[in-house]
């Protein structure tokens, strides 16, 4: 029953349709077939392999400004080891206050990132080597305790040169940052 239909439509067609089209239409289904299926494949890799690429760089990023951040953290810390083993060592005497401020002076120096080295007493003074606009200074209290606050200019071997500026009286033993000894 089906088969009559058929029939009639086949004859119908083919009496209409010439042999060029005949061998010219299947070619070209077949051609944008072949095209858009190539095409779909390739812009889907290409996708992937962006987002992979994307990836490793985020990923990379990451590594690295976990490990700047790390290393700008570690930095204190090993300054503050270093110090302390120069203590227990004998190598520095913090009642020296010469060489205490030429080691934190030198400490700054190496440490580009650090603004400023503190070394506090347990009556209150203070020896400071800081950096301030691209210049190094010299901060401290006068004898080891608490009291006026001095800044003084540096030459380029860490020795004082010129007082800069009075400050306010300063006492270590409110400053939660500093190490006493």
């Amino acid at each position: 029953m089906l088969i009559k239909p058929l029939n009639r439509f086949r004859a119908k067609i083919s009496g209409k349709v010439t042999l060029r089209t005949v061998l010219i239409v299947p070619f070209v289904l077949q051609t944008f077939a072949a095209v858009g299926l190539v095409g779909y494949l390739s812009f889907r890799n290409g996708q992937k392999a962006v987002n992979d690429l994307a990836n490793q760089l985020q990923s990379e990023i990451s590594d690295r400004i976990e490990q700047e951040v790390q290393q700008y953290l570690d930095t204190p810390h090993k300054i503050n080891q270093t110090l302390t083993a120069a203590i227990n060592l004998d190598l520095l005497d913090v009642k020296n206050r010469k060489a205490l401020e030429l080691y934190l002076w030198r400490h700054l120096k190496i440490f580009d990132s650090i603004h400023a080295i503190f070394f506090g007493y347990q009556e209150g003074g203070i020896t400071v080597a800081r950096r301030h606009e691209g210049r190094l200074f010299i901060d401290e209290t006068k004898g080891l305790v608490n009291g006026d606050y001095y800044i003084y200019t540096t030459d380029n071997q860490g020795n004082r040169q010129e007082l800069f500026q009075f400050g306010n009286p300063y006492d270590a033993r409110t400053d939660s940052c500093i190490i006493r000894v």
